[in-house]
């Protein structure tokens, strides 16, 4: 069974507008093999503004996604353990902070441990 049709309006096809000396066709072309897409992809999102993140930064990805999991980890184990008055106030306090952290990543920052023991889970 084949895929339904494109939308007439959504069918890409080679669009010839772009003059570029040599030496700016290698950079563009550096440029989108770091991010990992074709020159096209990133010609179109660099002009739409759209994100160009490298592919590269999976491994960024893979370790923050591990430090998220021992946070919550920590945290759904320290809510068996205490009483429930303090459950909600350092449960709340830490998922801020990991909210932070996300944030933070978002914006194109580093991966940062967090080794502050006292006070959260």
């Amino acid at each position: 069974m084949a895929r339904p049709k494109k939308d007439e309006a959504d069918v890409r096809r080679r669009w010839s507008v772009l003059n570029a000396s040599p030496r700016e066709r290698e950079a563009i072309e550096a440029y989108a093999r770091a991010s990992g897409l074709s020159v096209s992809s990133y010609i179109l999102r660099r002009a739409l503004q759209a994100p160009v993140s490298p592919r590269q930064d999976w491994h960024l990805i893979v370790r923050q996604q591990a430090q998220l999991l021992r946070q919550l980890d920590e945290i759904a184990a320290a809510l068996v353990t205490s009483g429930p008055a303090r459950d909600a106030g350092a449960a709340l306090l830490s998922l801020r902070r990991i909210e932070a952290q996300i944030a933070t990543w978002g914006a194109g920052a580093q991966l940062v441990i967090d080794t502050d023991d006292e006070g959260g889970f």
